[in-house]
Protein backbone atom coordinates (compact mmCIF):
# COMPACT_ATOMS: atom_id res chain seq x y z
CA UNK A 1 0.00 0.00 0.00
CA UNK A 2 1.24 3.47 -0.85
CA UNK A 3 0.09 6.55 1.01
CA UNK A 4 -0.27 9.55 -1.28
CA UNK A 5 -0.36 13.24 -0.55
CA UNK A 6 1.30 15.16 2.25
CA UNK A 7 2.24 13.27 5.41
CA UNK A 8 3.28 14.18 8.93
CA UNK A 9 5.09 11.37 10.77
CA UNK A 10 4.51 12.81 14.25
CA UNK A 11 2.82 10.08 16.29
CA UNK A 12 3.34 7.28 13.78
CA UNK A 13 5.54 5.24 16.11
CA UNK A 14 3.21 5.70 19.06
CA UNK A 15 0.24 4.69 16.91
CA UNK A 16 2.04 1.61 15.65
CA UNK A 17 2.98 0.50 19.17
CA UNK A 18 -0.53 1.14 20.48
CA UNK A 19 -2.08 -0.88 17.65
CA UNK A 20 0.46 -3.65 18.12
CA UNK A 21 0.14 -3.82 21.89
CA UNK A 22 -3.63 -3.61 22.09
CA UNK A 23 -3.97 -6.26 19.38
CA UNK A 24 -1.63 -8.62 21.21
CA UNK A 25 -3.56 -8.05 24.44
CA UNK A 26 -6.79 -8.88 22.58
CA UNK A 27 -5.33 -12.23 21.45
CA UNK A 28 -3.98 -11.44 17.98
CA UNK A 29 -0.89 -13.19 16.71
CA UNK A 30 2.30 -11.25 16.02
CA UNK A 31 1.63 -10.84 12.28
CA UNK A 32 -1.95 -9.69 12.84
CA UNK A 33 -0.86 -7.27 15.53
CA UNK A 34 1.88 -5.83 13.32
CA UNK A 35 -0.67 -5.32 10.54
CA UNK A 36 -3.03 -3.45 12.88
CA UNK A 37 -0.14 -1.29 14.11
CA UNK A 38 0.87 -0.44 10.56
CA UNK A 39 -2.70 0.35 9.55
CA UNK A 40 -3.07 2.70 12.53
CA UNK A 41 0.19 4.46 11.71
CA UNK A 42 -0.82 4.81 8.05
CA UNK A 43 -3.93 6.69 9.15
CA UNK A 44 -2.16 8.94 11.64
CA UNK A 45 0.50 10.12 9.17
CA UNK A 46 -2.24 11.60 7.00
CA UNK A 47 -3.40 13.90 9.81
CA UNK A 48 -1.26 16.96 9.17
CA UNK A 49 -0.19 19.23 12.04
CA UNK A 50 -1.44 17.01 14.87
CA UNK A 51 -0.40 13.80 16.60
CA UNK A 52 -3.66 12.26 15.34
CA UNK A 53 -5.74 9.27 16.18
CA UNK A 54 -6.95 6.16 14.38
CA UNK A 55 -10.42 4.89 15.28
CA UNK A 56 -11.56 1.29 15.00
CA UNK A 57 -13.74 2.25 12.03
CA UNK A 58 -10.80 3.95 10.28
CA UNK A 59 -8.57 0.92 10.82
CA UNK A 60 -11.24 -1.43 9.42
CA UNK A 61 -11.71 0.82 6.38
CA UNK A 62 -7.94 1.00 5.77
CA UNK A 63 -7.80 -2.80 6.15
CA UNK A 64 -10.41 -3.11 3.40
CA UNK A 65 -8.54 -0.59 1.21
CA UNK A 66 -5.42 -2.69 1.69
CA UNK A 67 -7.25 -5.54 -0.04
CA UNK A 68 -7.31 -7.98 2.87
CA UNK A 69 -10.25 -10.22 3.72
CA UNK A 70 -13.33 -8.59 5.18
CA UNK A 71 -13.77 -8.40 8.94
CA UNK A 72 -16.65 -7.39 11.16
Amino acid sequence: MTIEGPIDIVGAGDSFLTGLGSSLCAGAGFEEAALIGNLAASIVIQQIGTTGTASRAQIIERFREFGAISIS
